[in-house]
């Protein structure tokens, strides 16, 4: 079977696969034709970390990157997914299943999460300040976003 994470590596497809576009949808076993980011990282990202850590590595770091995007306008139509992967990451590296820093990426990560918070307080996006509050505590509780207060 194909590693689809280490697929969109290669194809440099890093941001459809974050995003579960085309052959990277990976159903919530829900039946709504939702994405699991939780069995995408379950099924492709933690099995090239067995694989290859240092591939992996850098393949969350371009991941996350392009998630960020370089404009803000870019970055609010994904920062839901961007939430739901960065999750991902700090279960697993609480876990301690990963070792791997996000590096440089994380400033603008923690950026753009405190940019959505506030839109979600201001009532300004689709996202509801509950939601996003409770998913920062989680990711906070697993080492995350320790600068947002």
């Amino acid at each position: 079977m194909t590693n689809l994470f280490e697929q969109a590596i290669a194809r440099k497809e890093v941001l459809k696969f974050a995003l579960g576009e085309d052959e990277y949808l990976v159903p919530d076993g829900e039946g709504n034709g939702s994405h699991s980011v939780l069995a995408s990282w379950n099924q492709s990202v933690m099995e090239l970390h067995d694989d290859n850590a240092a591939a992996c590595a850098a393949g969350v770091t371009s991941m996350f990157s392009s998630l960020v995007g370089n404009s803000p306008a870019a970055t609010a139509t994904r920062i839901w997914p961007l939430i739901d992967h960065l999750g991902q990451y700090w279960a697993q590296r609480h876990g301690g299943w990963l070792q791997f820093e996000l590096g440089r990426v994380a400033e603008p990560i923690t950026a753009a999460v405190d940019v959505e918070r506030g839109r979600c307080r201001r009532g300004e996006s689709d996202g509801d300040f509950n939601t996003i509050e409770m998913a920062i505590r989680k990711i906070q509780r697993n080492g995350g976003l320790t600068e947002l207060a």
